[in-house]
């Protein structure tokens, strides 16, 4: 392991700030294309009823499977039994109740097949490039929204890439992109 690396490195957001950690994906590639990520504790904000007082809570999860090479990445992708989304979730916040855990089953991420499967090819026949060009004004819009939201009293140059996930926030054909870019 390189010295700079830390095994807890790609469950912690900040390590996303300022894009992918591209050389870390490329020395697990390299030294351990399948392996077990320990969770850093992670300040997340608590509001629902039932998790005590609205703020912060410092949360550890269990930890996670980092799968980093395509022939690996498949061959989890087509083994439900040794690498299950459905069994304890998809999420690095760890389901709190069973409750929760059956909820996030019903999302695509938290499915195995067959039933990923059939939603999946629900949804790829809905979502075709015609589809989401027709809906490219309303997901300016949600873009533009979801800029103008962001929490108070941050400087917007923290957000540069924010949100680091978001497939439009650096999309040439996203008018709200541009406007944010400049271009």
């Amino acid at each position: 392991m390189s010295p700079d690396a830390s095994p807890e490195l790609l469950a912690d957001p900040a390590t996303y700030v300022s894009g992918p950690p591209w050389r870390e994906f490329a020395r697990r590639r390299a030294e351990a294309p399948v392996a077990w990520v320990r969770e850093p504790a992670l300040r997340r904000r608590s509001g629902r009823a039932g998790d005590g007082p609205a703020g912060e809570v410092l949360h550890r999860g269990d930890g996670y499977w980092a799968v980093t090479r395509y022939d690996s990445v498949v061959r989890a992708s087509r083994d439900p039994a040794l690498f299950s989304s459905a069994t304890r979730g998809p999420f690095l916040a760890d389901p709190k109740t069973r409750g929760d855990l059956q909820r996030t089953r019903q999302l695509l991420a938290g499915m195995d097949p067959p039933g990923h499967t059939r939603l999946r090819r629900v949804l790829t026949a809905a979502f075709t490039p015609r589809t989401v060009r027709a809906l490219q004004d309303s997901i300016d819009a949600h873009a533009a929204g979801s800029w103008r939201r962001r929490p108070a009293g941050v400087r917007s140059t923290r957000y540069a890439t924010w949100p680091p996930s978001c497939p439009w926030w650096s999309s040439p054909t996203c008018s709200a992109c541009r406007r944010r870019t400049g271009t």
